[in-house]
């Protein structure tokens, strides 16, 4: 995926219009969790979460696929990126 995001940012036509599906998808699919769950807040980690233009215009690609009981949460960038998985098993071996 990384290499799809680099060649999204060179200008690279084949990789802009995969990552515009890629959007287009995780807009729907957010739509539909987030009408059944109804949160505040989202938080995207993992190593999508590096993508910044992943966050651009993601509000607005979710709200027409929202049901018009839900509300449009806050969407927002893990704090850790894509280290919060190894940041959480190097605190539990501290634990044990």
């Amino acid at each position: 995926m990384p290499v799809l995001f680099s060649g999204d940012s060179s200008g690279d036509t084949p990789a802009l219009a995969q990552v515009e599906r890629y959007r287009d998808l995780l807009a729907v699919c957010l739509g539909n969790i987030l009408t059944l769950l109804d949160p505040q807040m989202v938080v995207l980690g993992g190593v999508l979460s590096n993508f910044d233009a992943l966050y651009d215009d993601l509000a607005e690609r979710v709200e027409p696929h929202l049901l018009p009981v839900a509300r449009l949460p806050r969407f927002a960038k893990a704090r850790h990126g894509d280290a919060g998985g190894m940041r959480g098993a190097a605190f539990l071996h501290i634990r044990d």
